[in-house]
């Protein structure tokens, strides 16, 4: 009986895996807010060394698994993880990786009288092994972006925020806050970029960054999220969503034009422009 190998074609994730991967990120947000900041140095340490190594920080461990820089005044605490953006990260790849197939599938031709042919499908068993391996990829991939994302943001803290929040008139706080909503949002954006989806950044950073949180909240009884940092985490994306789509279409409002011109030229007879 001679077989081929082809692909499936479609999606590899579905409507219920999307819903698994939503209650993930709901069950590792109150995880995290829990844990103290000694069970992420799975986070912290990795940073610590990165910035130590490539910017010349000396980053020290604390008792209390925090990390200090005692000659620049500079300390890593928990928040400086970037739990938040692990989780919109690992959504970005699941997202990006969405029509990935899940593996080959062997067709068999019968030769027998009745001439049947009998494709044989993956299995639940061997479709939920792909599904986690996926889902370990994707979170491995989200790591490692985690992990430059903070660099980055903490080498502009270091370098920048004295300087921002003097052209801008920001206070500190609000300094340091922009910083990292521009260093994480357009590190997911990035993440994202060829999906032809103009929405799937904004939509992950505020689900995880807002949605999740507030729906956290409501659950242990706190009653949502604070209201400053919510107006901050939306009005930016949103902004340079607006911004991008109004380029978008002043672009294409200019292409157009530009052929409608160069066709009313080619209409015209020769030599009479």
């Amino acid at each position: 009986m001679p077989a081929e190998s082809q692909r499936t074609p479609g999606h590899a994730l579905r409507l219920r895996d999307w819903a698994i991967a939503f209650l993930l990120a709901m069950a590792f947000k109150a995880l995290y807010s829990a844990v103290g900041t000694l069970q992420l140095q799975w986070l912290l340490w990795p940073l610590a060394t990165l910035l130590n190594a490539i910017d010349g920080f000396a980053f020290k461990p604390t008792a209390t698994g925090e990390w200090l820089d005692a000659d620049r005044g500079l300390i890593i605490v928990k928040a400086c993880a970037g739990g938040n953006f692990l989780i919109a990260s690992w959504l970005g790849y699941l997202w990006r990786w969405r029509t990935r197939t899940p593996g080959p599938v062997a067709r068999l031709d019968s030769s027998s009288g009745s001439g049947l042919r009998f494709g044989l499908r993956l299995g639940p068993s061997l479709g939920l092994r792909l599904g986690i391996s996926l889902a370990l990829r994707a979170l491995a991939a989200a790591w490692l972006t985690t992990l430059i994302a903070n660099t980055l943001r903490i080498l502009l803290i270091a370098h920048g925020q004295d300087d921002l929040s003097m052209i801008t008139g920001l206070s500190a706080a609000d300094s340091h806050r922009l910083i990292g909503i521009v260093i994480y949002f357009g590190i997911l954006t990035l993440q994202l970029a060829g999906t032809r989806t103009l929405l799937a950044a904004p939509a992950i950073y505020f689900g995880i960054v807002v949605l999740v949180p507030w729906l956290h909240g409501l659950m242990a009884g706190r009653g949502g999220i604070n209201a400053s940092h919510a107006a901050w985490t939306t009005a930016l994306p949103l902004v340079a969503v607006l911004s991008y789509g109004l380029w978008r279409l002043c672009h294409r409002y200019a292409l157009e034009h530009k052929r409608q011109h160069q066709k009313a030229d080619d209409d015209l007879p020769n030599g009479r422009h």
